[in-house]
Parts: structure tokens; C-alpha cells; sequence
């Protein structure tokens, strides 16, 4: 009956959105932690909503229901062919107020305007860290698991993410291509660039 009168009794503690059903609470709260139950058989991809998992599963079986009405291309997706549609208008008529910046959809400009604001709903419960997306979360939250795919061929060394294999394959090399754009000196590895950068520039 809570449903029919638009009363909303149950509160989430960390953003304080409200809702009328308990169990709209405990899916909505997945938001905060990043936890994705759902978890995909054939590839190990997870999702927090077990629609975003029964639409993942039709990447795999090739099944392509969504057609774009002005090209034809297929998607295994909605939210894949309404992104595309963009492509045919090119128009960007949501503007960020703050930095002018233009979207062509009013999602992603919501979105964007996280990056002004300083609501981080993503919240790491490892350190405690939080961010102002899930994608956010998501690339952080594997500096804290064992998993490390990325393998150095000169010294073995693995790492979690491609980026700091490719930063420290310069180690190797010797090559100092990370530049300091205030005094010219450069750096083996970009996270000596960023240290010198706050420490000698006060840069952050």
C-alpha cells in the first residue's frame, strides 16, 4: 500500500535518498559499496542489477534486437543504440554552466557535473576512499586485489593495471620521456614526474 500513497519510509544512511520499498533500499545501497552480485558465467563480467546481467548475456549469444532506424546497425543493447544515435546528429545541446563543456545527451552531462560537485557516493570499502562514479570505483578497487594480468617480459614484474607496466617498462629503457612543463627536467616514470610536480611546483 506504501507504493500507492507515495510514502517513501525507507532512507538510505549515506546519501539519504528515500524509498518506498525495503528491497529498492538494499539494490539502491549496492551503489554505495560497488557490489555487483550478478556475475556473468561466460566472461566473469558482474553487474549490480540482474537486467544489466540478462542484457549483458546477449553480447555473448550474438542477438541484436535494437536497430538503428538511420543506418540499420544492430546492438545487442537500448542504452548501446540510443548512445549511437548521437553520432547522426551530432548536436550537443546540454551545456555544463560551470565549464562550458557540451553534451549530446542529458545523462552524460549529469554525469559530468559530479566532477564540479563534491558528492563521491562510491565508496571503497577497503580504504574508504570515494568517487564521484562506479567506473571510478571500479578501476581503484584493483589496487587492492591480487589479481595482476599485466607481465613485465624483461624482470617478471606483474601489475594490475596496463598503464603502470607500460610506466615502468621505461625503467628498462632508460628513456626519460615523462617532461616537467615548468623547468624542462624529465623523468623515467610518471609517478617522479607527479611527485616532483607537487613537491618542487606545488602542483597537485
Amino acid at each position: 500500500m506504501v507504493t500507492h500513497t507515495g510514502e517513501k519510509p525507507f532512507e538510505c544512511d549515506v546519501c539519504k535518498k528515500r524509498f518506498s520499498v525495503k528491497t529498492n533500499l538494499k539494490r539502491h545501497y549496492r551503489v554505495h559499496t560497488g557490489e555487483k552480485p550478478f556475475e556473468c558465467e561466460q566472461c566473469g563480467a558482474c553487474f549490480r542489477q540482474h537486467n544489466g546481467l540478462s542484457s549483458h548475456l546477449k553480447t555473448h549469444s550474438g542477438q541484436k534486437p535494437f536497430s538503428c532506424v538511420d543506418c540499420g546497425k544492430k546492438f545487442s543493447r537500448l542504452s548501446h543504440m540510443q548512445s549511437h544515435l548521437v553520432c547522426h546528429t551530432k548536436e550537443k545541446s546540454f551545456t555544463c554552466s560551470l565549464c562550458s563543456k557540451m553534451f549530446g545527451r542529458r545523462d552524460s552531462l549529469k554525469k559530468h557535473m559530479k566532477i564540479h560537485s563534491e558528492d563521491k557516493p562510491f565508496l571503497c570499502m577497503d580504504c574508504g576512499k570515494s568517487f564521484a562514479h562506479s567506473q571510478q570505483l571500479t578501476v581503484h578497487a584493483v589496487c587492492h586485489s591480487e589479481h595482476k594480468p599485466f607481465f613485465c617480459g624483461e624482470c617478471g614484474k606483474t601489475f594490475s593495471k596496463k598503464d603502470r607496466l607500460k610506466d615502468h617498462c621505461t625503467s628498462h629503457s632508460g628513456s626519460r620521456t615523462f617532461a616537467c612543463p615548468d623547468c624542462g627536467k624529465a623523468f623515467v616514470r610518471g609517478e617522479h614526474l607527479k611527485y616532483h610536480l607537487k613537491n618542487m611546483h606545488d602542483k597537485k
